[in-house]
């Protein structure tokens, strides 16, 4: 009965160990570094198993330490984060990299975020946010802070803005039409088109402006006053 209850307390010491998210911190700046293991060594279920001062070095570390997360900095001697993360995917696609960086008004985010990091910190977050962080990206969501969310989406609105603003004649026409709920058998019958011409140029369109139904052309389309022209042109 005891050695019965000896291995149920040495399967439970697993399990609590295999709880722990491994974590590696990647920065040049030392106190950086050290910081933020100061922070994180208080938490109960993080565990930082190694650091790293630059890309090569975290490249080369993680074989020997797998990490479950990475905490990258962007701007480093070398390769940097982007290539560092590109590096380690490319080998340990399950690991999750969580970028850090002082900087969230330069193209950084996306350049890291596209090449699959699962979130994005400024470095300016308080310790609670970035143990949320830590923990959400290692179940396997995204975690991106507020200041680089909402920058992201200026960015996309722009993008979608400037797109909305050069459309060929043909497709401010589709688009108008759909914005007042004609169908494509409407639309393609009113232009001497078929039915899978304006559905390809529609699809296009919508994958331009990385939309997915009508309502979000609804929403770009006031935005950017083409309601506004439509009756101009009506009247």
């Amino acid at each position: 009965m005891e050695k019965r209850l000896n291995a149920l307390n040495s399967q439970d010491i697993l399990s609590e160990q295999a709880e722990f998210i491994k974590v590696m911190i990647v920065d040049d700046d030392a106190i950086v570094r050290d910081g933020i293991f100061s922070l994180l060594k208080t938490h109960p279920k993080i565990n930082v198993c190694a650091q790293a001062s630059s890309g090569e070095e975290a490249c080369h570390l993680t074989p020997n330490h797998e990490p479950d997360v990475i905490l990258m900095d962007i701007s480093m001697p070398g390769f940097g984060g982007v290539e560092a993360t590109k590096r380690i995917l490319l080998s340990y696609p399950d690991i999750k990299v969580l970028a850090l960086s002082a900087h969230c008004n330069d193209n950084a985010p996306s350049e890291i975020l596209n090449v699959g990091a699962s979130g994005y910190l400024t470095k300016g977050v308080n310790f609670n946010e970035m143990c949320e962080a830590i923990e959400r990206v290692y179940q396997g969501e995204q975690y991106v802070c507020s200041a680089v969310s909402d920058k992201i989406k200026s960015n996309m609105n722009l993008g979608r803005d400037l797109i909305m603003n050069n459309l060929s004649k043909l497709e401010t026409t589709i688009c108008k039409e759909i914005i007042y709920g004609r169908s494509i058998a409407e639309i393609a019958k009113q232009l001497g088109m078929s039915t899978s011409e304006i559905e390809k140029i529609k699809q296009d369109l919508y994958t331009a402006l990385d939309i997915e139904n009508d309502i979000a052309l609804m929403h770009l389309a006031i935005r950017n006053g083409y309601l506004d022209k439509t009756n101009q042109q009506n009247n």
